[in-house]
């Protein structure tokens, strides 16, 4: 498995970022940025129920 798929494989992290919540999709918001920060959040958060 390279880097860019075990990236995007939940079952290979302890928890898992999903592609919405990563850095490089919040910093190409340019209005609504803390919108675009609580859904990152949340979303991590629902993909991670175990935290």
């Amino acid at each position: 498995m390279d880097l860019e798929e075990a990236a995007g494989d939940p079952d290979y992290h302890r928890f898992f970022i999903p592609d919405t919540a990563r850095w490089q999709s919040i910093i190409e918001k340019t209005e609504n940025i803390g919108e675009a920060i609580d859904e990152a959040l949340a979303a991590i958060e629902e993909e991670n129920t175990s935290l």
